[in-house]
């Protein structure tokens, strides 16, 4: 399909790294262990950050194959907005569909990047369809690819420079929002009289609702549609700070987080990727693990670079650090700032009662059982 590329071309396209890599020579940065470099295919979810038009994106580069599959649900679990990366020349394929039905299951807003429209066999109709009826959802085009006259992608176009893409556009929405069908028919159709921002303001809302999937096109490899995906998500998929109002209140001022991976190194000892969803983490403080019902210490704090370690020294709402230091925290872990310990009966409650929060991963059935001998 093309994440682990499309990820080392953000990286590239946002200056993050000089040399985007290539899967076929082993170097992209997400794709870090040998075992994935020789086979190039994602074992590991990979963590790495970007800055684009004054916004920081933490971007997790999942596993694809179907084997690693809770390698890839933990890592959905706490996502604000995922972009489901599409092949252009097949459609939509199996994998896809599971994964689909894992951010259904999270509640996670989406687009999705049509990617390898530079190969001769690309065919974004045929993909819409695939995506309308596979995936039972609404695609929603939002940009064109644009070729020479040699038949090489050499770019993107918005679909408001093309009427009749616009008009499907518009018209899909409306289908779904009473409120933009009445103002569609009431000015005859005619889509020049409806402000674009209300446009806009519509698919965000129906977006966030799952309703609508906005499909934008590319090429990872020879790096177009990067850009224009990364302000497709600026613009319509959830900022971290929504997040928080969805927490219950007494967590939205204080420290609140999630174990979604956990690992054990020779020399830190048990390291905790962990969400902090509100307030803000730093090392040497105490959170209480809402499981075992103990407070634990956090003795220090990493940022994540692929495979690289950096200490930190504070991580706020919306981040991802690892976390050392706090013995009993484990995959799945909800933990809370220390001082609301006198709050643990209640916090129960209102955890399991909560959507963001709630522990709701499944590690499947076993496929079969061996024992290996020394």
């Amino acid at each position: 399909l093309g994440k682990t590329t499309v990820t080392a071309r953000i990286l590239y396209e946002t200056g993050t790294i000089r040399a985007a890599g290539n899967i076929k020579h082993g170097n992209t940065t997400t794709d870090f262990l040998l075992c994935e470099q020789s086979r190039g295919i994602t074992v590991n979810s990979a963590f790495v950050q970007a800055r684009y038009n004054n916004h920081l994106f933490n971007i997790i580069d999942t596993p694809g194959h179907i084997d690693f599959n809770f390698e890839v649900e933990r890592s959905l679990r706490v996502l604000d907005g995922a972009v489901v990366v599409v092949d252009g020349t097949r459609g939509v394929e199996a994998q896809t569909v599971t994964v689909w039905r894992q951010l259904d299951k999270f509640q996670v807003p989406r687009i999705i990047f049509l990617n390898k429209l530079d190969r001769d066999k690309r065919d974004v109709r045929g993909c819409l369809r695939s995506i309308r009826d596979t995936l039972i959802t609404a695609p929603v085009l939002v940009n064109l690819p644009k070729f020479n006259s040699a038949g090489e992608l050499v770019g993107v176009v918005g679909s408001d420079t093309c009427s009749e893409t616009l008009t499907e556009t518009v018209e899909t929405l409306a289908v779904l929002d009473e409120d933009l069908e009445d103002l569609y028919l009431h000015h005859d159709c005619e889509i020049d009289r409806i402000p674009r921002d209300y446009i806009s303001r519509c698919a965000r809302k129906l977006i966030n609702q799952g309703r609508v999937t906005p499909v934008c096109v590319g090429s990872g490899l020879v790096g177009v549609g990067i850009q224009e995906c990364l302000q497709l998500i600026i613009d319509y998929l959830p900022s971290p700070l929504a997040t928080v109002t969805k927490l219950p209140p007494v967590l939205q001022d204080s420290v609140c987080g999630v174990v979604f991976k956990s690992s054990l190194d020779l020399n830190r000892g048990v390291l905790c990727q962990s969400r902090i969803y509100s307030g803000s983490l730093k090392p040497r403080s105490k959170v209480m693990n809402l499981r075992t019902k103990v407070v634990e210490h956090v003795s220090n704090l990493f940022l994540i670079d692929a495979d690289k370690l950096m200490p930190e020294e504070e991580c706020g709402t919306g981040g991802i650090t690892v976390i050392s230091g706090c013995k009993q925290l484990r995959t799945g872990d909800v933990f809370v700032a220390a001082s609301l310990a006198d709050k643990i009966h209640d916090l129960d409650d209102l955890v399991q009662s909560n959507s963001t929060l709630k522990q709701t991963m499944s590690h499947g059935n076993p496929l079969f059982f061996c024992i290996v001998e020394a």
